[in-house]
């Protein structure tokens, strides 16, 4: 009788260690896949820094004084022309490009082999930059409060 417990007993245990070391296997196969995915976007706090900044970047585009960023946006929203007769439309994307290129070197030398900037406002795009090559994603996006909506610039930097 005492022989025939020891031996059930045997087979539980073996039976579990079995259990155990499926389960290990499973979980390091599990934990080595997504090891070596790599991640093709990431967010920075360095390009959110540089968008909240740009807000505050005062342009070439005069009405009465000069516009800062966010108001030239709103001012091309609208069609609006500035002082000298050019489009704010033009001096947005021309200063958005001087910005960025400034800032942030893109060529396949550099860190960042390219970049794409959007500028939205309730879903509608003013304004896409794109220059360089695609690869992996460093983001940064930003809210611009005071247009209403869901107003937002976004930046991508390729690497």
């Amino acid at each position: 009788m005492k022989l025939k417990t020891i031996k059930k007993s045997q087979e539980e245990m073996v039976g579990f260690v079995v259990i155990i070391v499926l389960v290990a296997i499973i979980g390091v196969i599990f934990i080595s896949l997504s090891l070596r995915k790599p991640s093709n976007s990431s967010s920075s706090s360095e390009l959110n820094s540089f968008l909240y900044s740009s807000l505050k970047f005062t342009s070439s585009c005069y009405n009465v004084e000069s516009l800062n960023f966010k108001e030239l946006v709103t001012a091309c929203q609208d069609n609006k022309v500035c002082d000298d007769d050019s489009r704010s439309c033009d001096v947005l994307e021309n200063s958005t490009r001087e910005l960025i290129e400034r800032a942030f070197v893109v060529s396949q030398d550099s860190k960042y082999k390219g970049y794409k900037l959007r500028i939205s406002n309730k879903n509608d795009s003013l304004l896409e930059l794109e220059k360089g090559a695609k690869g992996n994603i460093v983001a940064g996006e930003v809210p611009i409060y005071g247009l209403g909506g869901n107003s937002y610039i976004r930046l991508e930097l390729y690497y």
